[in-house]
């Protein structure tokens, strides 16, 4: 290892975005070739069975207590500085943690079984018993945290390209056994065991690789961290779990509350567009994700301008990719499914729809100011956001799902996120990183919505134009579509000073590539 020059952070930063996106696009076709084989197997009941304990089992993941944030945070100086005996302490930490973890999650599943009936408002028909479902979805959260704490520093090294191979590697055979088991066997139990196999053999080869790549890691990481060393990793910590209690609640209560408050059934349905949408989220997390340790590296040698800058250009990009996905969803989503997928009988209606796509962006958005926030280490500013927004979410989705229904409950989600994440994220990376009033930042996250609002209006009207029906139908609108969302942002964007910098950027850069 050696402290990366400012050409080795791009370079790393290319790799991890180029192999994000392109494993991903692979596991996103793959997942809904086996999406449709398991409704077409096996029915709704057990796609609502499968989302309501992926909701619960969510709940359960806060026991991880944001360690796994906390160290990869501690490990980016020692990095760069090539400390190897603060490293190993650093990991040794880590290992020991994850074993915690792990017993943890399986005490705290283990008493969640007999509550199971309160869960479920009306049970599935299902042949299996729903506590041995509900097992192999525990024991499938528990395998994640074995021998997986190793792929941490592959990401704080600026090498998450490694682990996504091989993550997004395992998963698509993973798919690929599934759907061939699904199609010849029906058997929902061999499904979850594929999935607790997969998640097992994707651990083990993260640490095969990284102690390859890195064997002094076993020799340095029998050292352990002196106790005002641990201090301000347990102060992160504790910051970050607090954050995390909120965040999984806010993520992962959703099918929950429609299981309680209306209809088990209905979690499958949701569960074909939350499908979708995490599809979208995973190609962006791991897009935008790759760039983090590269954010979190220029951030250690930048000055405040020079930092904010940076911002305004990833902002700006952000805000027009993230626009134009929820456009581009909220317009085509149900042609989708009722002209290429699943068929008809799977629609919501367009205002669930409306309610899914605004809580999508609205969570997209807050990408680069939460990136800056982790990078910038504020973990204790902003710990009790989550918190916060899972408290209002939960009042709110039961509120609203008795008023209007279904719609209710993402359009609460869309609110406590808003008036939570996003306003507490850039208040304190504008304070205390850019040295500057958050003010002008809201505002033109105002009239940014404005102008997707606008786009979408625009958009579906243009769209709903197109009489041609089935695959080929969708094609065209998708091509409609694509083509006035992007006009119509290039026309309210094309003056803006940023948007003026990031082409200048993007030529300067084809100039390089041009002469090198």
């Amino acid at each position: 290892m050696r402290e990366m020059s400012k050409n080795s952070r791009v370079q790393n930063a290319v790799k991890n975005v180029g192999v994000a996106g392109a494993m991903q696009v692979i596991t996103i076709l793959l997942n809904f070739v086996s999406r449709t084989a398991f409704i077409k197997t096996l029915g709704n009941d057990y796609l609502s069975c499968d989302g309501l304990f992926t909701n619960i089992l969510t709940v359960l993941s806060f026991s991880e207590l944001g360690i796994g944030s906390a160290i990869i945070f501690s490990l980016y100086k020692p990095i760069a500085n090539d400390d190897k005996i603060k490293i190993g302490k650093l990991m040794n930490l880590f290992a020991s943690a994850y074993r915690y973890i792990a017993l943890a999650i399986s005490t705290l599943g283990v008493v969640l079984i007999p509550f199971l009936k309160y869960l479920i408002k009306d049970v599935p028909n299902i042949k299996e018993d729903i506590e041995l479902l509900y097992i192999l979805f525990l024991a499938n959260t528990v395998s994640s945290y074995i021998f997986g704490y190793k792929r941490s520093f592959l990401i704080a090294n600026q090498e998450n390209y490694i682990v996504i191979l091989i993550q997004q590697g395992m998963h698509v055979i993973k798919i690929v056994a599934q759907f061939v088991f699904l199609i010849y066997t029906n058997n929902y139990i061999i499904y979850l065991i594929l999935n607790i196999i997969s998640t097992l053999i994707t651990n083990i080869v993260s640490t095969i690789i990284t102690d390859k790549k890195y064997p002094w890691l076993s020799e340095y990481q029998k050292n352990k961290l002196a106790k005002d060393e641990k201090k301000p990793i347990f102060s992160n910590i504790f910051s970050i779990f607090q954050y995390k209690i909120g965040n999984v609640l806010l993520n992962g209560t959703d099918n929950i509350i429609i299981s309680v408050v209306l209809k088990t059934s209905l979690v499958g349905f949701v569960s074909n567009y939350n499908l979708i949408i995490f599809a979208i989220q995973s190609i962006i997390n791991h897009t935008f994700g790759g760039l983090q340790a590269t954010v979190g590296n220029y951030n250690a040698v930048s000055d405040v301008e020079g930092k904010y800058k940076i911002f305004c250009k990833l902002y700006f990009i952000s805000n027009w990719v993230f626009g134009f996905v929820t456009v581009c969803f909220a317009v085509l989503i149900n042609p989708f499914i009722a002209d290429v997928w699943v068929g008809k009988e799977f629609l919501l209606s367009y205002d669930v729809v409306i309610a899914l796509a605004l809580s999508m962006y609205i969570s997209l958005i807050n990408t680069i100011p939460s990136t800056y926030r982790t990078t910038m280490g504020y973990f204790k500013e902003a710990r009790m956001c989550p918190i916060y927004a899972s408290i209002l979410n939960i009042a709110l989705s039961i509120m609203l799902a008795k008023i209007i229904g279904l719609s209710g409950i993402f359009f609460a989600t869309a609110i406590s996120r808003y008036f939570t994440f996003n306003i507490i994220d850039p208040h304190y990376i504008f304070k205390k990183g850019f040295k500057r009033n958050s003010l002008k930042f809201h505002i033109q996250f105002v009239l940014n919505l404005v102008v997707l609002v606008v786009s979408y209006i625009i958009t579906l009207l243009c769209v709903n134009f197109v009489n041609i029906q089935g695959v080929w139908g969708f094609v065209v609108k998708s091509l409609v579509a694509c083509v006035v969302c992007n006009l119509l942002f290039l026309i309210a964007y094309f003056k803006s000073p940023v948007f003026i910098e990031n082409i200048h950027t993007l030529k300067s850069f084809i100039k390089r590539k041009r002469n090198d």
